[in-house]
Formats: C-alpha cells, structure tokens, sequence
C-alpha cells in the first residue's frame, strides 16, 4: 500500500495502477485502494475505468466524501467540457459539500466550492461562444446566400447577353441576305434594260442604214434622168 501511494504521488500511474490493484486482490473492501485504484487509472487516461472505479469505492463507503470530490474532478477535467459533463461535475461537488466531515481538509472543501463557480462561468463563455458561433454562421449563411444570388445574376446576364448577340448575329445576317437578294434583282433588271437597249440601238442604225441607201438610190435615178435629157437635146 505504501508503495503505491508513493507511485501515486510520484506521478509513476503505471506502477501506481498495478500495486493498487495487488493491495485490492488481496483487500477487495479497501476504500483507500479502491480510491487510489481509480487516480492511477484516470492518470494513465483510463477515463471510463476510473469513474467505474470511483463508483465501486462509493459503493464501499456511500459517506466518504472523496469519491463525490474524484467524480466531480474527473467530469469536469477529463470529459468532453460541454454544459451536461459539467452540470454532473457541479452535482459531485455539491454532493462532496454534503457529505464533508470533520477530518475533511477545509482547503478541499475550498476547492470544491471554486470548482462550482468555475463552472458557472464556463457556462457563460460556452453561452458566449454558442452565441458567436451562431452568429457567425448566420452572417456565413447570409454571405453565401448574397455570393449564389449574384453568381445567378452574373449568370442571367450572361444569358440574356449571349441571347442578345445571337439576335443582333441572325439580324444581321438576314439584313445582309436582303441586300444581297436586293443587290442581284437590280442587276438582273440592269443587264434587261442594257439588252433591250441594245437592241434599239440596232434598230435604229438598220433603219439609219436604210434611209441612206434610199437616199442613195434617190440620188443615183436623179442623174441617170438628168443624162437622158442632155442626150435628148443632142440629137436634135
């Protein structure tokens, strides 16, 4: 016993833990074994082995203050640190408080009592930090939702424009085919109207080539009638 003890208070768990449970092999009603068992366990970070061992010591002595004082420690530093782990450290305090009796040592009792208003205002900083968590959340939540309402926005625009080009592109092209449509038929009625010229021109040269070969002709029966009268008055 006296060497676990000082395991114990060397911080040597391993060696703490194992002389311990010798002591209880052999005294398995012990209350101070049954106690120490349980530090050593929770120092070799065997939570859940030391609250068992805990409770089997408050099953050995329901009045013994310590193991109310080793739960509460045990809820309050080795659990989780959220509010329930500590509302049940601050029960075991309480119920340590209850239980004191004189040979109790009054700093434990100190202790104890700093233990439940330590807790009290963990409570406040956890009421604290769930309220800027909240928040923070609320203005992430908010900014995503502004981030996705414009990258829609950004996204419709984009659309909208991509409409609009392909709009002004058909537009285009169907005012250029017009032109084209427009630009052909004109020179259709060009190429008609430059033939139908052509052929008056034609027209009128073969009717100007006539007029001159009549006049010709006019001019050719003149003097053949002015020869036959000069031959006339010769034989006379």
């Amino acid at each position: 016993m006296n060497l676990a003890a000082l395991s114990l208070n060397n911080r040597d768990y391993r060696t703490a833990e194992e002389s311990f449970r010798a002591v209880l092999q052999l005294q398995p009603k012990n209350y101070e074994a049954s106690i120490g068992l349980g530090v050593a366990l929770r120092g070799n970070k065997k939570i859940e082995d030391a609250e068992s061992q805990y409770t089997s010591a408050q099953k050995l002595d329901p009045s013994n203050a310590s193991s109310y004082f080793n739960l509460g420690l045990l809820y309050q530093d080795y659990k989780d640190g959220q509010k329930p782990a500590l509302h049940k450290a601050q029960d075991y305090y309480r119920q340590f408080l209850s239980h004191v009796g004189g040979n109790t040592p009054d700093s434990l009792k100190r202790e104890a009592e700093k233990r439940i208003k330590d807790i009290d205002e963990i409570y406040v900083a956890l009421d604290e930090a769930a309220k800027m968590q909240a928040e923070s959340e609320a203005m992430q939540a908010k900014a995503e939702a502004q981030q996705k309402e414009m990258e829609e926005k950004m996204k419709k625009q984009e659309e909208e424009e991509k409409a609009a080009a392909a709009k002004a592109a058909s537009d285009k092209a169907a005012a250029d085919k017009a032109a084209a449509d427009k630009a052909a038929g004109g020179g259709d009625k060009a190429a008609g109207d430059k033939a139908a010229g052509d052929k008056g021109a034609g027209g009128a040269d073969k009717a100007a080539a006539g007029g001159a070969a009549d006049k010709a002709d006019d001019a050719a029966a003149g003097e053949k009638g002015a020869a036959g009268k000069k031959g006339g008055k010769k034989k006379k």
